[in-house]
């Protein structure tokens, strides 16, 4: 749907959702599916001329954070990881890339490690009688059998499948795998261009409730921090500085609600994005103006 230099052309139909492609593939990139992406992936989109585009949904992927921590970022055999691969091509496709990995294992991001182990026990709870269940059912199905967990290690015996078992492997992947996946995932993107190096700005708060002229500092390691306050980017397309922009010298004065985004510049190098919400004049509301009643 977009011209070359990436500007919306209505005349040209919609095929791909981009950060839907991007969302799914750092979600899979970060949990190691073993069988993917030869097979185990649908894609489906709207048939009308206001069609987002294909979306990708997650399918049969029950072989995952199980240690073995594979590395499928250069996969391409077919699908969304031949996309993928084709779309790394593009300098713009690796900054917005770079910029949902921000997002989602930044800050408060759902696969930061805190959020990922909340969601991981959240599933586990939910589940456990009904695991409590299937080791009833099932636990001695392949009680001796005589197999390799993994391909080059020794055999080994396969026991009971107890609630006992579960439970410990429950809590190796929220206390090992998953801290080790997110340093891994970071790792990896970074090496293959997905993520810079360029750190994000950090804010002196994050949002929220803010008084009147709330004084909001931003901090980077290195480089210059632009910033925006109405919520537009930074970066134009091509890596230039909008003319909305402003470098960051003296702490911000926000006297208004302001959605404020943030990047870093390091010569022609520039950091994620990241953004925040404040509603100002809330803090400082009278109070005694709010009733609650029937």
């Amino acid at each position: 749907g977009n011209n070359p230099d990436g500007t919306p052309n209505p005349e040209l139909l919609n095929y791909l959702d981009v950060d839907n492609l991007i969302d799914y593939m750092i979600q899979h990139l970060y949990a190691g599916p073993e069988d993917w992406p030869h097979h185990n992936w649908y894609a489906g989109r709207h048939r009308s001329d206001d069609s987002e585009g294909y979306q990708f949904y997650t399918w049969d992927q029950e072989i995952v954070l199980d240690g073995r921590f594979r590395d499928r970022v250069t996969a391409r055999s077919k699908g969304p990881a031949l996309l993928f691969y084709r779309l790394r091509a593009n300098d713009e496709f690796r900054v917005r890339f770079g910029d949902l990995v921000q997002r989602h294992l930044f800050n408060d991001g759902a696969l930061t490690v805190e959020k990922a182990q909340q969601s991981w026990m959240r599933r586990a709870n939910q589940i456990e009688k009904a695991i409590i269940a299937e080791s009833a059912r099932w636990g001695d199905a392949r009680e001796g059998e005589r197999q390799r967990i993994d391909t080059r290690g020794p055999l080994v015996t396969i026991p009971v499948m107890t609630i006992d078992l579960w439970r410990a492997e429950r809590d190796n992947v929220h206390h090992n795998y998953l801290p080790e996946a997110h340093r891994l995932a970071i790792e990896r993107f970074q090496r293959r261009d997905l993520y810079p190096e360029v750190a994000t700005p950090r804010f002196s708060q994050r949002g929220g409730a803010v008084p009147d002229a709330f004084q909001l500092q931003l901090e980077a390691a290195a480089g210059t921090v632009y910033f925006t306050t109405d919520g537009s980017d930074p970066r134009l397309m091509g890596g230039v500085v909008s003319p909305t922009a402003s470098a960051y010298g003296e702490p911000v004065i926000l006297t208004e609600d302001a959605v404020v985004r943030v990047r870093t510049k390091v010569g022609d190098q520039w950091s994620a994005i990241d953004e925040a919400t404040f509603e100002v004049g809330v803090a400082a509301a009278n109070q005694s103006n709010l009733k609650i009643t029937e």
